[in-house]
């Protein structure tokens, strides 16, 4: 009996035991198979390009440039890949965003992509997800060049391969109505200040056309060669220069002039290096400040936007102003003569001082480097009776000098020159001087 307990009470440790391992076993199972479950399914990528936000436009002649930096990623941040398509829209007051026939184009991710005309698309892109800019370049139907000037809206958009997208960028806004009209006949010659541009006078404006005063504009680029850059410090190949281009503004007509015509039809540069080869492109541009009535306030004004028009460029014209532009004539000159006191019995010397106005050397191409002074003799009828004679051997630094070999009984004709750095000689201005008695 007592063998019997015994072995019961064995055989039931022993179930415990068993019971125990075999619980401690089936919760590290689940444990582990908690740690290794993958949860809730996460809903697919609709893989929708992000929308745009620093769209621009430009409005020049009768085509419109868009500028934009290129989608990079989805609206849930995902990286985008391959070919995006993409289209633009067109939108006047009080009506909805028509998108411009045959605009689709498409663009690389991350790369840059040039399109021109109603999609078609010019210039190369670069694989990889860097931003990068984008320009598009729309042409305008004749219904959007002519007529009263009104607000004109742009969007873009770019679609998922589902042709889904995520909306329109933000507004970017130029104006309907004519353009400026272009610059024609621009023409440069030189000057001892700089180079001198002309054009034609501006045509008068169409009837109807809202455009307000017109201002000329030249672009300037310079042709000299450009100095390679210094190679990176790993040693790769330095990027190409670019010319230096500056933008000159002409002048500007006065307010009481006639909408759209120009007050003048040249302009002085006077920024140029001599010896350097320039090349000029011309435009007419008109800033114009258009409001959008709001409908839902009784025509109260909702919307005010500053808008620039630019002309079509004009050809360019290539011109190297030359240091062959002699400085201006001095003038004011004034002879004096004159007997040096001396003792008495000793022959009075005879002199002659001539003076005259100093030349102003601001702004001129080639520094003045002096002045001369020339004499020469007459006859009692005002006839040369020798050569014009220079007096001095190098440039005069000042505006006098002193002739003490002239004879007080014969008369003089006295000339001075400016002259620069090149020998470049100014025209002669002269003053008689009569015989000179004690």
């Amino acid at each position: 009996m007592d063998r019997l307990r015994h072995s019961r009470g064995s055989g039931w440790g022993e179930l415990c035991y068993l019971a125990l391992a075999g619980a401690f076993t089936l919760l590290n199972l689940i444990y582990l198979a908690g740690c290794a479950s993958p949860g809730p399914p996460a809903a697919p990528s609709l893989r929708l390009p992000k929308p745009v936000s620093d769209l621009t436009v430009m409005r020049i002649g009768d085509t419109v440039q868009l500028s934009f930096t290129a989608p990079t990623e989805t609206t849930d941040k995902v990286a985008l890949r391959g070919s995006i398509p993409g289209e633009l829209c067109r939108q006047l007051p009080h009506q909805r965003c028509i998108p411009v026939p045959s605009s689709k184009a498409t663009i690389q991710a991350g790369s840059s992509s040039t399109s021109k005309g109603h999609g078609k698309k010019q210039g190369s892109s670069s694989s990889g997800t860097a931003k990068s800019q984008v320009t598009w370049t729309d042409t305008l139907p004749a219904k959007l060049t002519t007529g009263p000037a009104q607000l004109l809206a742009y969007r873009v958009e770019f679609f998922s391969p589902a042709q889904r997208t995520a909306g329109f960028s933000n507004p970017a806004y130029t104006a309907t109505g004519p353009a400026p009209a272009p610059v024609k006949g621009l023409r440069a010659q030189g000057s001892r200040l700089g180079i001198i541009l002309s054009w034609d006078p501006a045509p008068k404006p169409l009837e109807g056309s809202s455009n307000g005063p017109a201002v000329v504009v030249l672009r300037r680029e310079d042709l000299s060669p450009v100095k390679p850059q210094a190679k990176t410090k790993d040693q790769t190949a330095p990027k190409a220069s670019q010319p230096k281009v500056d933008w000159l503004l002409a002048n500007s007509p006065p307010a009481s002039s006639s909408a759209g015509v120009q007050s003048s039809d040249r302009t002085l540069d006077t920024s140029v290096q001599p010896d350097t080869a320039y090349r000029y492109t011309a435009e007419r541009r008109v800033t114009l400040h258009i409001s959008e009535t709001d409908n839902k306030q009784k025509g109260q004004p909702a919307l005010t936007e500053e808008i620039l028009l630019r002309s079509t460029p004009s050809p360019p014209v290539n011109f190297t102003l030359l240091q062959t532009f002699p400085p201006p004539a001095p003038i004011g000159l004034t002879a004096v003569g004159y007997f040096n006191p001396t003792p008495t019995g000793t022959p009075a010397g005879f002199a002659v001082d001539l003076i005259w106005q100093p030349i102003d050397a601001t702004g001129l191409m080639t520094p003045l480097a002096g002045y001369n002074v020339y004499r020469q003799p007459l006859d009692g009828s005002g006839r040369p009776t020798a050569p014009n004679q220079q007096l001095n051997t190098t440039p005069l630094p000042t505006p006098a000098f002193h002739d003490s070999d002239a004879s007080p009984t014969t008369p003089y004709r006295y000339g001075v020159t400016a002259i620069d750095a090149k020998g470049n000689e100014s025209p002669l201005n002269t003053t008689l001087l009569e015989p000179t008695s004690r």
